[in-house]
């Protein structure tokens, strides 16, 4: 089973843009049919086509027929979700908790504690904002730490400045804070990506490998960036008036299209080849304009 929504796309006829009237097919499910929190802040989809979701209850499961909600260690909200199929783990990080779930012999799933292997003195890091692997290891990205789990230890990894995101980037981690730019992580070195000051005082969201060897940056409010492994250049496309207005807050790219999600507008799919824009929003049928993970 794979959820995809069907949304409506846009018509580029003589230089005018018309919107075609026709409506997605959206399904919604309400907070009563899952029982679950009020938000979910990041979404995965395992092998078995199985859906998670990173609920301000906890960790959310939907086989496509039923809900499960499973809390972590020390019952806050989850903001971050990832899955490695080859252990059948899913991790999760949360307010001063990180760990990851596996299925028990019940069925069910069952949660433990990784953030419990920190020195004292690294446990209160906050939120733990994303989670990626690089081979074997896999990181936790909160605001000021990065932890890296890897053969049953952690790794701990502080940052004066904020990090606003880090990602696995062709096997390289790649992390933005406002203050420093974009850098590259290699063991314990940190090393700057040179920008010229393209992106000096903008807030990184999101950042995204291609195939083409680049790697996209996303900012808040000033649109999209690319980087060629030389010099970091702006990334035109037909939707940065509706990105500069709606503020960017999480973005994902497979095969030249993007789908990114905005905090005010909902959704917009790109097309890098053909330059179609799709939309879905509360207009189109979602519940709310505020998209926090695709």
């Amino acid at each position: 089973m794979n959820y995809k929504p069907f949304l409506f796309f846009l018509l580029f006829l003589s230089g005018i843009t018309e919107v075609l009237p026709i409506h997605p097919n959206v399904r919604n499910f309400s907070r009563k049919e899952s029982a679950s929190g009020t938000q979910n802040w990041d979404i995965c989809q395992a092998a078995n086509e199985w859906i998670y979701f990173a609920n301000n209850n906890g960790l959310l499961e939907y086989d496509g027929v039923r809900w499960n909600i499973y809390p972590i260690g020390n019952y806050t909200n989850v903001r971050s979700i990832y899955i490695d199929n080859n252990s059948n783990r899913v991790y999760a990080g949360a307010f001063n908790e990180f760990g990851y779930y596996y299925r028990n012999q019940a069925g069910k799933m069952a949660y433990n504690s990784l953030s419990s292997l920190l020195p004292k003195q690294h446990r209160n890091f906050s939120e733990i904002w994303n989670i990626f692997q690089i081979g074997k290891a896999v990181y936790f990205q909160g605001n000021h730490n990065l932890f890296k789990y890897e053969n049953d230890s952690t790794t701990t990894f502080r940052f004066n400045e904020k990090i606003s995101v880090a990602v696995n980037a062709h096997n390289t981690v790649v992390l933005a804070q406002q203050g420093k730019g974009v850098s590259v992580l290699n063991g314990n070195l940190q090393i700057p990506i040179p920008d010229k000051g393209t992106l000096k005082g903008k807030k990184i969201v999101a950042i995204l490998p291609t195939e083409e060897q680049k790697i996209l940056f996303f900012s808040e409010n000033d649109g999209i960036f690319s980087y060629n492994g030389k010099e970091i250049l702006p990334f035109p496309t037909p939707a940065d008036h509706f990105l500069k207005n709606n503020q960017i807050f999480c973005a994902t790219y497979s095969h030249n299209k993007l789908a990114i999600g905005t905090v005010r507008k909902g959704l917009v799919m790109i097309n890098l080849k053909s330059d179609e824009l799709v939309f879905s929003n509360t207009v189109t049928g979602m519940q709310n304009n505020t998209v926090l993970s695709i």
